[in-house]
């Protein structure tokens, strides 16, 4: 009864050929995947079929990209069925790494059904290294290094780490990972906690050593925290809360009241490098939403900084600037970066996304719904933007210079690492998945930037900018993306109705 819609698999030649496609182009192009070993031959069928789908997704040959939908189906199928006849193999890492596989197919689809059973599966891979963490922190506690899967077990919750974030950047919804609640060993022999807790609540530079994926872990659980502070605050603070604090004739009381003795060790170019009110906490005020998201914002923006500084980028943030925020800054003012030798370029869009959610506050995941940008069949119309019926001031929705620099430094940095990361020398790998995420993202906001002025935005020097021509660069840069994914053909079609 299980398997009674089991839909025809594709010979076992054609499945192999379709895993070697995986392991020639997703392995190589997804941070963390060439540890978990994923094997070649002799694995379950249940781990087979994810990775056939994936190599189904970025192959070159149309014929196999019609067997995706085949194979998702079959997978789902399988996975299910096997979780119903024995529980127990839920904890084996295999058929965590099958889900895992079959969550970032989902995550890349912007199919309804797609999305749908996506969350099934998002479920049990939650609740599988909820369990495993779990047991496995205990074991690391008693007896560090002890055990044998350490190691691969580290590998599988960072490229969990990097499908949970993903996932609730581009759902819009929040994170299953606390990485202040997450704890497990790093392949340099760091502990996560121990790095995050430098940055977080320190303020302090990395130790030297770390590896990209060390580095790229630590930026997910910045990610992670900036999108869940924003799910969590969102509905309880006063409209424009990120406006008002860039704004210096419009800051909130938090950043009005200034101490007459400040804390020992904190100098004025401390507080002039910081942002508006971070360079001393009012010890006075009430607890209240806005003081409290303001607080713990304070906190990322330090953090942030401080991993900047660790991987020789530019400080990620940046001075508060009181212009007219339809002064929109044009991508050849942005500065060059200098990275550090083990820092793997393509991460740096990530470093700008997370400055950009930090920068246009609370309601800018309200973005995608705005414009229509919803999981829908390929087959339907793109539906109209929701924009003209809502009052952008009321929701919040006014961005400053410094968040609407980020998103075109966003679209930069992702155009850079295509110049000098592994896409141009490489033509057989694939494009790095956060990056239509992040450029959709930063195109939302450069839209929503424009709205005020409906049809076009004043730039530096009084020039006016179509809008058309504001979206089209965003456009163009997920048009060259390979592989062409249902999120990124969604994506363009949305981008297309909003110019």
């Amino acid at each position: 009864m299980l398997f009674a819609d089991f839909p025809s698999l594709p010979s076992s030649d054609v499945l192999l050929e379709l895993v070697a496609v995986f392991h020639q182009r997703v392995v190589p192009s997804t941070p963390f995947m060439p540890s978990l070993a994923l094997p070649e031959a002799g694995a379950p069928l249940y781990l087979v079929l994810p990775m056939a789908l994936l190599g189904a997704g970025v192959s070159p040959n149309k014929a196999q990209n019609l067997l995706a939908d085949t194979l998702w189906h079959a997978s789902n199928n399988l996975l299910t069925g096997v979780l119903e006849i024995d529980n127990s193999i839920a904890s084996r890492m295999d058929l965590m790494q099958a889900a895992l596989l079959m969550v970032l197919y989902g995550l890349l689809q912007a199919d309804v059904d797609v999305w749908h059973k996506t969350q099934t599966c998002s479920g049990y891979v939650d609740t599988s290294m909820d369990r495993l963490m779990r047991k496995e922190i205990r074991a690391w506690a008693e007896q560090p290094g002890a055990s044998d899967d350490s190691s691969a077990m580290s590998n599988l919750i960072c490229f969990y780490f990097l499908v949970d974030t993903l996932r609730a950047v581009h759902l819009q919804t929040l994170p299953a990972l606390v990485p202040s609640q997450t704890s497990f060993p790093l392949s340099t022999g760091h502990s996560f906690q121990d790095l995050y807790t430098t940055l977080v609540v320190d303020h302090a530079p990395l130790p030297t050593g770390l590896t990209s994926d060390g580095h790229l872990v630590l930026l997910l659980a910045l990610v992670s925290d900036v999108v869940s502070l924003a799910h969590m605050a969102g509905a309880y603070l006063p409209h424009d809360i990120a406006y008002q604090g860039a704004c210096s004739t419009e800051r909130p009381l938090f950043d009005k009241l200034h101490p007459t003795v400040r804390e020992r060790g904190i100098t004025e170019a401390d507080i002039q490098r910081s942002r508006p009110g971070a360079g001393y906490v009012n010890p006075f005020l009430p607890s209240t939403a806005t003081s409290e998201y303001l607080v713990v914002r304070r906190r990322l923006y330090s953090a942030l900084d401080a991993f900047c500084r660790s991987v020789g980028l530019a400080s990620g943030t940046a001075a508060p600037t009181t212009a007219s925020p339809a002064a929109m800054p044009i991508p050849d003012q942005l500065p060059d970066h200098v990275l550090a030798p083990s820092f793997d370029p393509t991460i740096v869009p990530l470093v700008q996304f997370c400055r950009m959610a930090l920068e246009a506050g609370p309601t800018a995941h309200l973005l995608p719904a705005l414009a229509g940008y919803t999981p829908q069949d390929p087959a339907a119309d793109v539906p109209s933007p929701a924009a003209s019926l809502v009052d952008w001031h009321a929701v919040g929705l006014r961005f400053t210079n410094v968040t609407v620099s980020s998103a075109w430094q966003v679209l930069e940095t992702v155009d850079g690492s295509h110049r000098h990361g592994h896409a141009a020398e490489e033509p057989g790998l694939i494009t790095p998945i956060w990056y239509p995420i992040l450029v959709f993202q930063a195109a939302l906001v450069l839209w929503g930037q424009t709205m005020e002025a409906k049809d076009s935005a004043r730039v530096a020097g009084g020039v006016v900018l179509a809008k058309k021509k504001v979206l089209g660069a965003f456009q163009l840069e997920l048009e060259q993306m390979t592989p062409a994914w249902g999120c990124t053909k969604r994506m363009i079609d949305t981008i297309k109705a909003l110019k």
